[in-house]
């Protein structure tokens, strides 16, 4: 039955308009109107209309602005504020109003300028259309402006936009087939130079740990496909994928590390600090881990405490139960070995989803310990902005449910030039040749997606 429904999608879209327009109740400026579709990859969407503002993460895609806030920084009272505000003046024309995308940098001093000129430092959309797969369905989601939708051909126009959707939905994005230039990396000395910089500060009781990052950089014969990369990064196992588009420029990763999620009043977050090469990516690493040399290293057991200790002290004043895994575990990906910390519990009373990434973001695992003085000083050394790397993305919905998960294992894709960026967690302990090896491995499921060719 709900096949036979999405398949005449633009049939139940135009009742649903007609509907909307002549019933709006006084107050409501907006219309949320969600149909069933045929199953597709929603990736390809983010071919469609190249110009527009887009938001992906994990099965949700959204494309197209109904409604935004930017904001010069971390607010979540602003940011909750203006979502309930939204959402009480959205008339539904069935089911419920679409989730809200939203996204930040690393730091509010990290946007605005370079390649990341476009991109807020943080905000939240509205998509205008939201697409979302399911086990076994799909569904799609305009959301408009009510008197965009009064009149007969403004509706008309709203069906052909749906037909475009439905059709790229079936599209198979061709394999890019692109020569590229030799990687311009940071050169080895740089690099060294900044480890050596934070340690000496670390040694010096300034901080606990610092995170650096470096950037590489490749060109091509031609465009990338974001829709072929994005589909390609969904297919990192143990990770979510995510882009995001603003102006020509989009950024995509698959992330394995999670920020904050919650469902109802239960929320789930972790620790993931501590690296070594997995066993499959022996001939880049020249050793190979099953996760046992690392959670017998010190050195990786020290710098997961520290993140374990510092996100358990920022979450309790902000839930009712909190419950933290006693040992850390070894999270096996497909390049490297994390150590895992897992933590659930049950928030407080009022908190939303936003608070929790408000107080979590940046977590020691992406800036250092303090976490505000180590942004102050990536920002001061390292050579460029990260942007939206190491930031966070995802989405919430109108009861506050939702997944957030920190924006890393990333690049920023602007026409023939791709930016990748990693880093590593810096303690007094750290080698820097190992910590650049370590940079290298992350890499590789950007490389990958890339349609570069890596060592088996």
């Amino acid at each position: 039955m709900e096949a036979e429904a999405a398949s005449d999608g633009p049939t139940l879209l135009k009742r649903g308009l007609e509907l909307a327009a002549g019933s709006v109740p006084a107050g409501r400026a907006m219309v949320s109107i969600t149909i069933p579709v045929q199953p597709g990859s929603g990736a390809s969407l983010l071919e469609l209309w190249p110009g527009q503002t887009a938001l992906a993460y994990g099965p949700r895609v959204g494309i197209g602005i109904a409604a935004q806030l930017r904001l010069a920084h971390l607010d979540a009272a602003a940011a909750k504020d203006w979502a309930q505000q939204l959402w009480a003046g959205i008339a539904l024309a069935n089911g419920e109003p679409p989730a809200i995308l939203c996204g930040a940098a690393f730091s509010p001093g990290s946007t605005g300028n370079d390649r990341w000129s476009e991109f807020p430092a943080f905000t939240l959309i509205l998509p205008r259309w939201t697409h979302w797969q399911e086990p076994g369905h799909a569904k799609l989601s305009l959301t408009a402006p009510a008197e965009t939708l009064r009149e007969p051909w403004q509706r008309d126009q709203v069906i052909d936009e749906l037909k475009q959707l439905t059709a790229w939905l079936g599209v198979s994005q061709a394999a890019c087939d692109l020569k590229t230039q030799p990687p311009r990396e940071m050169a080895y000395g740089v690099w060294e130079k900044l480890v050596e910089a934070a340690r000496e500060v670390i040694r010096s009781g300034h901080f606990q740990k610092l995170v650096v990052a470096r950037s590489t950089t490749l060109r091509a014969s031609g465009h990338w496909s974001e829709a072929e990369v994005f589909e390609k990064l969904r297919a990192s196992p143990g990770c979510v994928p995510f882009a995001a588009r603003f102006g020509k420029s989009t950024f995509l990763g698959a992330t394995p590390e999670r920020l904050i999620e919650r469902r109802g009043d239960r929320i789930r977050t972790e620790a993931l600090a501590g690296t070594a090469a997995s066993q499959t990516a022996g001939a880049v690493a020249g050793h190979r881990d099953d996760g046992a040399d690392l959670l017998r290293s010190a050195k990786n057991r020290a710098e997961h405490q520290l993140v374990v200790a510092e996100i358990e002290r920022r979450l309790r004043p902000l839930c009712a139960e909190l419950s933290v895994a006693i040992e850390p575990r070894p999270r096996h990906l497909k390049d490297v070995v994390h150590l895992q910390t897992p933590m659930a519990g049950r928030v407080a009373s009022g908190v939303h989803i936003l608070d929790l990434a408000c107080a979590l973001h940046p977590t020691p695992a992406i800036a250092g310990l303090p976490s505000g003085e180590a942004v102050e000083w990536i920002s001061a050394h390292e050579p460029e902005p990260r942007g939206w790397y190491a930031g966070f993305i995802g989405w919430f919905d109108r009861s506050g449910d939702g997944e957030l998960s920190v924006s890393i294992r990333s690049g920023l894709l602007s026409e023939d030039e791709a930016v990748l960026y990693t880093g590593a967690g810096i303690v007094a302990g750290s080698d820097p040749s190992a910590e650049y090896l370590e940079t290298a491995w992350k890499q590789r499921p950007f490389l990958r997606a890339l349609g570069i060719e890596l060592p088996a």
